[in-house]
């Protein structure tokens, strides 16, 4: 067995042991013969990750093959290097015949989130997540919510380890980019159990192949997207707002978030962008009396059309949420624009007099 020290200490204190919940998981896998596995509309490197070591535990314990399925796209540069070089196979659900799988499963995300088009009343047999829990979670057979642990991906990576399953070059490295990008380098809201789960699957990776991806080079677009927010940003005492108006990327309002936060003084940003027929938010703050999924869930249920629309959740220091706006016009989308900024505004107590802009235009 891996050494795993911080995660003994700790998992001997819980009622239920990472031991127990993977001999769980797994008597629930037996017999079965394929799986489907489910993440978000628009998968992050947390997501991809832990699916893919969830396929490796199924194949490799209760010999059940599994399909990764998603419903979106995938636009970061970094995460389709991620899945180009580790060669990661994705399938979209579009392609998918459901009556051929008698065995499902959501990693990094839950039924209600709002972020992975499920079918409508659907729940997945296997729910594993590392933010807080959804009521329709509890309908599903077997379900690991961890919302203290920084990444869905240090969950995975514990299974393993207690199961003693090799794991190969290109697992470890996707397991560590997982952790890696969820806990911005360890440095947002790491655990010990995070931590000793990086450490150890950091060796087995190859450190080349994931520098190559924390570095894959990025369009043009990008740097027009980028210029528009800054463009479209707005303080507010320590905090900025911004939109990115239509986006062909659905991971820039998250990028864009995540940049802003390093502006000196600003404890929280919220960022919004239009893509396809939903504006996708995504809040992002450093600071310990907050809460950015609470702050999200507040936000919606403050506005008469997000309230009717919208979903959100997330955790201490990042969430997101999104509001449907298919059927609407140029002046509803508008109007809608203008309630998001100000449920955020209203949600975090703070006043519109010291609005300022962030760049000045001549």
């Amino acid at each position: 067995m891996y050494p795993f020290y911080f995660l003994r200490s700790e998992a001997l204190k819980k009622k239920k042991t990472v031991r127990e919940k993977t001999a769980r998981l797994l008597a629930l896998a037996q017999g079965r013969k394929r799986a489907l596995i489910f993440m978000q509309d628009n998968p992050d490197p947390d997501a991809i990750a832990s699916a893919l070591a969830l396929a490796r535990l199924l194949k490799n314990r209760a010999k059940v093959n599994a399909t990764i399925t998603y419903s979106g796209v995938i636009r970061r540069a970094e995460n389709q290097a991620m899945v180009e070089q580790l060669e990661i196979p994705l399938v979209s659900f579009k392609e998918i015949d459901r009556a051929s799988y008698d065995l499902t499963a959501l990693v990094d995300s839950q039924p209600g989130n709002g972020n992975s088009r499920l079918p409508e009343g659907f729940v997945p047999d296997i729910v594993i997540d590392h933010h807080p829990r959804k009521p329709a979670t509890r309908k599903a057979a077997f379900s690991d919510i961890c919302t203290r642990l920084g990444a869905t991906s240090t969950i995975l990576t514990e299974y393993l380890f207690e199961e003693d399953i090799e794991i190969s070059s290109r697992l470890a490295t996707a397991l560590a980019y997982g952790i890696s990008t969820d806990t911005r380098n360890l440095s947002r809201e790491a655990t010990r159990r995070d931590i000793a789960a990086y450490r150890h699957i950091f060796h087995l990776a190859n450190q080349r192949l994931l520098a190559r991806i924390e570095d894959e080079k990025v369009p043009r677009a990008y740097f027009r997207a980028m210029a528009e927010a800054m463009r479209n940003a707005t303080i507010y005492e320590d905090v900025i707002v911004t939109g990115l108006g239509r986006t062909e990327n659905p991971d820039m309002v998250s990028e864009v978030a995540d940049l802003l936060l390093r502006m000196e003084g600003i404890r929280c940003v919220l960022c919004f962008g239009f893509f396809e027929d939903n504006v996708l938010l995504s809040i992002r703050t450093h600071e310990d009396d907050l809460n950015a999924g609470k702050l999200a869930q507040k936000m919606i249920k403050r506005g008469k059309y997000l309230s009717e629309n919208g979903t959100a959740g997330g955790h201490g220091m990042m969430a997101g949420g999104q509001v449907g706006i298919a059927g609407k016009n140029e002046k509803e989308i508008e109007k809608i624009s203008t309630e998001i900024r100000h449920c955020f505004l209203e949600a975090l107590g703070v006043g519109k007099r010291s609005r300022r802009t962030l760049i000045k235009n001549n």
